[in-house]
């Protein structure tokens, strides 16, 4: 990658002064531009040149690209004019206290808000009590608009926090330093870093300056600095706010989207709305003085409620009312940041910015604090919660619907179905299921926790009477992927949440509906959804019966058959059961997979003929199982019995071992309709066969009934 930039020509080892920085700027006209390596640029900062980081003249008129952008961090306030050197010194102290951020500092919060500089440099003057840097930031690509440019210097300086503000123009010069304290070669997405600085609007002005009035030294004295500079020192240090302070950091102006006047931002827990009016007062509109962050700790309903101007929405179920409040409510609107992808935690003091706001890849909003001191991470409900230190979930619940105008539709069908719901997860959660069930208990016992998973989201997901079955049990879905998130398995492991599906329903403990068992609002809008998402298959629907007597007493029928069957969690699949106990069975447990696309040859026209039919088995598998059959008579005709692992073994240069494996799990059922019986030996059969084994194993032997 070669970048072009500009380097002055002398080496210097100490901070320019005075009529030398001049001299400086002439050197580097917009002629000397050249293409450097990043490697190139950071040998010319360590031997002591100077450089502008942009291709640009010594106006930032001049300013034609730019790949690099440079942010100086001193560690120190702005020094007014009139300020005496002594009141400086006393100020910078105070400051070095309160906001000193060491380079590792530095370091680890750019790596926390994931925008990590090439590589930081330290400045001449820095010193181990006072640390003075400069970050190196390259881009991926040029960039040639001067307002996209300018958008990413104010939103690098914003995110990082506490920087130089005289450093924001294009054609600033920044001098060599001491030491590559960081080297990460990281370069940056030039697309990513254009979407996240968008929001911020670039004004032609001059940086906003502190007014300082001429102090009077003889009444000035036994002050404090405090008292003789009571607006500097607010800027710094004015604690007294709603919970922590207010601090002017603002490094630009902008154009208020709801005012047209210039206006600073100016930061309260990272980054508000709040804005204070710059020019004349009187001609200018009252911005509110309150904050929703302070209406949420003191839980002001009647205050939040006119803030947020919500239109009230009846939800049909929890699940689309929670929906809408952890996707669909902007969370940094909420808290008033303007730009949340760096601001100061709202949890624990913090002079850099260590928290964060944003949304997941599924759009969910979450709040995060990125320090290890802290590290709290939430989602919306979680955050009221915390703001305004509800102990109870149901009133912080009442408080989300009143300040969001939000309520959730009541029947008695469905409060009926919400108490059959929560009967069923007692009863699992309790272990009264053993004593209900125990065989299907044992079969169910890694797959447990799904069933309690889609008892939850049933429960979450009761519509009105027109969403249920022809049992009235409540109709709901969910997709895989949803599923995988919900029980943190890795989302290339979606089979695995398939299985343990069809488990629950054979056991009858879920059901999977057909086309015919879905409510036609229901279907219509699944079957839109696979359209717009060019899905061959819709959502699946479910629907989970309640616990009656006969449904209890057929869903340990089933486990009992499970076990008798030699079912197991792995081999589970549409062949396992088509193989085992037919068509009907295999399609009742995969409805929306029990057709296929089928294509014949007519061999008298050549005509291909395409037709939809029952899902049977593969022509592969079907050769593997009749391989694994005469495999079995084989060796069972020479000692009368075989075992699985002896089949493997056999077959394990044809087939990898997992395939043999899962192909005998698939189709114990097979070996039962051609005579032969998988058992557990016991003595008895151990002598009667001449079992050489330690313990009782699992054999396969002809079936003595037959």
């Amino acid at each position: 990658m070669r970048i072009k930039l500009i380097t002055d020509k002398v080496n210097y080892q100490s901070k320019p002064k005075g009529g030398e920085i001049g001299t400086i700027i002439n050197r580097m006209a917009i002629g000397t531009a050249k293409e450097y390596s990043i490697e190139e640029i950071k040998q010319n900062i360590l031997s002591g040149k100077t450089i502008r980081p942009s291709y640009c003249g010594a106006q930032e008129t001049d300013w034609i690209s730019q790949q690099v952008f440079m942010i100086d961090i001193d560690n120190k306030p702005v020094k007014p004019k009139k300020m005496s050197e002594i009141d400086y010194e006393i100020l910078t102290e105070q400051y070095l206290k309160e906001n000193h951020r060491t380079y590792e500092e530095i370091i680890e919060h750019c790596k926390e808000i994931d925008i990590i500089p090439n590589f930081i440099y330290t400045s001449f003057n820095h010193k181990e009590n006072h640390h003075k840097m400069r970050l190196v930031f390259v881009l991926d690509k040029v960039i040639t608009d001067e307002n996209t440019a300018k958008r990413i210097l104010l939103y690098l300086m914003e995110s990082i926090g506490e920087v130089d503000e005289t450093c924001k123009n294009l054609n600033r010069i920044f001098f060599a330093g001491k030491n590559i304290v960081f080297d990460s070669g990281n370069i940056l997405n030039s697309n990513y870093i254009i979407e996240l600085s968008k929001d911020i609007i670039v004004e032609d002005s001059k940086p906003i300056k502190v007014k300082s009035n001429k102090i009077n030294n003889n009444n000035n004295k036994g002050k404090s600095l405090m008292e003789r500079y009571p607006k500097l020192y607010n800027k710094y240090y004015k604690i007294k706010d709603i919970v922590r302070g207010l601090r002017v950091t603002s490094i630009y102006t902008y154009r208020s989207n709801s005012f047209n006047t210039l206006v600073t931002v100016s930061q309260r827990f990272g980054n508000p709305s709040r804005t204070k009016v710059l020019g004349n007062p009187k001609s200018s509109p009252s911005i509110k003085e309150r904050y929703n962050i302070k209406a949420l700790i003191n839980r002001e309903v009647e205050y939040l409620q006119n803030s947020l101007n919500c239109d009230p929405i009846v939800f049909d179920n929890k699940e689309d009312f929670w929906y809408h409040i952890y996707y669909n409510i902007n969370m940094a609107e909420l808290l008033e940041f303007k730009y949340p992808s760096s601001v100061k935690c709202l949890f624990h003091k913090d002079s850099n910015p260590s928290a964060s706001i944003f949304q997941t890849n599924e759009g969910k909003w979450l709040y995060k604090c990125h320090s290890g001191k802290c590290g709290v991470a939430m989602n919306t409900k979680q955050l009221i919660e915390k703001l305004g230190g509800f102990k109870s979930e149901y009133r912080a619940i009442e408080f989300i619907k009143t300040i969001f105008n939000l309520s959730i539709k009541e029947t008695q069908w469905s409060i009926e179905q919400k108490a059959n719901l929560d009967s069923i997860i007692n009863t699992m959660n309790l272990n009264k299921f053993m004593d209900l069930c125990p065989q299907t208990d044992k079969n169910i016992r890694y797959v447990k926790e799904l069933f309690l998973v889609m008892a939850g989201i049933a429960q979450n997901n009761i519509y009105g009477e027109n969403y249920m079955n022809s049992d009235g049990d409540a109709v709901f879905f969910v997709s895989l992927s949803e599923l995988a998130r919900i029980t943190k398995t890795a989302s290339n492991n979606l089979k695995r949440i398939s299985q343990r599906l069809a488990v629950l329903t054979y056991h009858d403990l879920i059901r999977k509906l057909d086309d015919d068992k879905i409510p036609p609002k229901m279907l219509a809008k699944a079957q839109a959804i696979a359209i717009s998402h060019k899905m061959t298959q819709r959502v699946s629907y479910y629907s989970i019966p309640s616990w009656v007597f006969d449904q209890l007493n057929n869903i340990e029928s089933q486990g009992v058959k499970w076990k008798q069957n030699g079912y197991t969690v792995k081999g589970t699949s549409y062949e396992m059961f088509y193989r085992t106990e037919g068509l009907e069975v295999a399609q009742n447990i995969y409805p929306q997979y029990k057709k296929v696309a089928s294509k014949d040859i007519d061999y008298e026209t050549g005509e291909i003929i395409e037709s939809i039919k029952d899902r049977t088995t593969t022509k592969k598998s079907d050769e593997r199982v009749e391989n694994i059959v005469s495999v079995v008579e084989k060796l069972v005709s020479e000692k009368n019995y075989t075992t699985e692992k002896e089949i493997v073994l056999y077959l394990s240069e044809e087939y990898k071992w997992e395939v043999t494996e899962i192909q005998l799990r698939k189709m114990r059922g097979e070996l039962e309709k051609i005579g032969y019986i998988r058992i557990r030996a016991n003595k008895e059969l151990k002598e009667r066969y001449s079992v050489q084994s330690n313990g009782y194993p699992v054999i396969i032997c002809k079936d003595e009934k037959n």
